[in-house]
């Protein structure tokens, strides 16, 4: 499934840009700019399924349907 997905960094860094959500038997994981980003273990799902954030590593990311 497409996303656009926002990254904020402690720093105040901001990236933006396409994402993909894979769900298979290995777990749950974006595609970012290319790059398998990481497993999402823990994130908050708005009720509507628009949207999806999760923090990681003094990142934080935030999916949202294009």
């Amino acid at each position: 499934m497409e996303y656009f997905c926002d990254s904020l960094k402690k720093d105040g860094t901001q990236g933006t840009g396409t994402a993909f959500l894979i769900t298979d038997r290995k777990g749950t994981r974006v595609v970012y700019k290319g790059k398998e980003l990481l497993l999402i273990f823990y994130a908050r799902i708005s009720k509507e399924n628009r949207f999806i954030s999760w923090d990681a590593d003094g990142v934080t990311f935030a999916l949202r349907k294009s």
